[in-house]
């Protein structure tokens, strides 16, 4: 049976994450390529400025390999939440980690000049009603299909206000504002998809060694131009992610391991698809499961 990896997106990060494998080398390289000693905030006490997105994100690939590469283990697929498809090229030695290190900085910074905005989770309405619902708010956007029942819209402050309002209304359970200021994954980052297209113009990817799934597809993509492609494609649109794990079950995946920060994935994972076996690793003793498993 199939194994897959998880890579989380941003808002699963957290103070001192992956501290533990600092013995991997993983942060020395982030530091160097970032040209400053990143980790120190990583494994610091400022929340406010770890997570601001030029931070959070590469903070969150660092986290994510060093757990990856700590647990040495092998899979069939890799699999990221929105930025989390960074950590999982360079886990499938598709893209170098200084590469994606830079590059997650300048995205994170293209994301915050392009609009300020907000998002919402909506839980307990199909996202079909949600699609409806959006629609006839102007500013409003579909952007992450997390798993059933769990759906995430962009927008402006006054299009979330008016979509809390109206998902109420039609009966969801509840109506939560993330802890972002950008409208991610929605037309109004266009202007972040543009920076990121002259990014990756020069960015060397590879074809991943172990098959990789994209969020704009739901497929695996094994060509490094629609990789590069759907990365751009990926800032102004929705995040296909309960799509992506019905594909991994379509394709005999009986286990998920997801790295470096939290288990969120995990959890949607559970709430998509039945009987695969979910896994997190964060520390060394998750390691010391993990090879009993």
């Amino acid at each position: 049976m199939a194994v897959a990896f998880l890579f989380p997106g941003q808002g699963s990060q957290k103070l001192g994450m992956g501290k533990e494998f600092a013995y991997t080398g993983v942060f020395d390289e982030v530091d160097e390529a970032l040209g400053e000693k990143f980790s120190d905030l990583i494994f610091g006490d400022d929340a406010e400025l770890l997570n601001q997105a030029e931070n959070a994100q590469p903070a969150l690939l660092a986290a994510s390999i060093a757990a990856f590469r700590a647990a040495g283990v092998k899979g069939d697929f890799v699999l990221g939440h929105s930025l989390g498809e960074i950590p999982a090229l360079v886990a499938s030695e598709a893209l170098g980690l200084s590469d994606a290190a830079r590059l997650l900085r300048a995205r994170g910074l293209a994301m915050k000049q392009a609009a300020s905005g907000a998002m919402l989770a909506c839980l307990g309405l199909p996202i079909e009603q949600v699609r409806e619902l959006s629609a006839g708010i102007d500013g409003l956007y579909v952007a992450n299909d997390n798993c059933p029942g769990q759906v995430v819209v962009s927008g402006t402050s006054e299009a979330i206000a008016k979509a809390e309002e109206a998902f109420k209304n039609a009966g969801a359970k509840r109506a939560v504002k993330l802890a972002v200021t950008v409208p991610a994954h929605s037309p109004l980052m266009a202007p972040a998809a543009v920076a990121m297209e002259k990014l990756l113009a020069d960015l060397v990817i590879s074809a991943p060694k172990i098959p990789f799934i994209s969020n704009c597809s739901a497929k695996q993509e094994d060509s490094p131009e629609v990789i590069k492609q759907h990365l751009v494609i990926q800032m102004t649109h929705g995040v296909r992610f309960r799509e992506c794990v019905q594909y991994l079950a379509l394709r005999s995946v009986s286990k998920v391991i997801e790295f470096g920060a939290g288990n969120v994935l995990c959890g949607l994972v559970k709430r998509t698809v039945e009987g695969i076996e979910t896994f997190t690793v964060e520390g060394k003793e998750d390691i010391n499961v993990l090879a009993c498993k």
